[in-house]
Order: structure tokens, then C-alpha cells, then sequence
């Protein structure tokens, strides 16, 4: 497994989250690729403390058997909004 993935197992693990999506603009589609600008928040529902934030940035997806799947996350920036 990637580091990633063990990464958001133990987060979804420890936290109920809720995420948000306040924003989402396709900026580019080539072939199977697709580039989508995005801001979403997070905010924790259960769990030890977590600062709430927003992140902004574009979603990388790739069309696999007829599906569009997230590829990669590329974070433009985080607020932190606080407990």
C-alpha cells in the first residue's frame, strides 16, 4: 500500500469527518485526463481535535472502463478554520 492510502485509512479510523465541496470548475479535459479546479472544506463531526479547514486546488481524475476516477490531489492551499 502507498503511503497515502495507510494515511487515510488511520484518518477515517480516527475521525467522522464531513467534507464539503463548495466549488468545482473543469479547467481542461485532454483524451482521458481531466483537470477540475476545487475548494471544499472539511469539518470534523466525531474524534480527537482537528482543525477544521478548507482546501483549495485541482482534482487530476482519469477515465478507467468507461469511469472517471480521482488520479491525484494537487493542493493549492489549506485554511485552517479552527476546532
Amino acid at each position: 500500500r502507498s503511503d497515502r492510502k495507510k494515511a487515510a485509512e488511520q484518518l477515517f479510523a480516527t475521525y467522522e469527518l464531513r467534507w464539503t465541496l463548495k466549488d468545482a470548475v473543469v479547467e481542461s479535459i485532454v483524451g482521458d485526463e481531466a483537470r477540475v479546479r476545487y475548494t471544499h472544506t472539511t469539518e470534523k463531526i466525531s474524534g480527537p481535535d482537528f482543525d477544521n479547514m478548507r482546501v483549495s486546488g485541482v482534482h487530476v481524475l482519469r477515465k478507467h472502463a468507461g469511469a472517471w476516477r480521482l488520479y491525484n490531489m494537487e493542493i493549492s492551499s489549506v485554511v485552517y478554520l479552527g476546532k
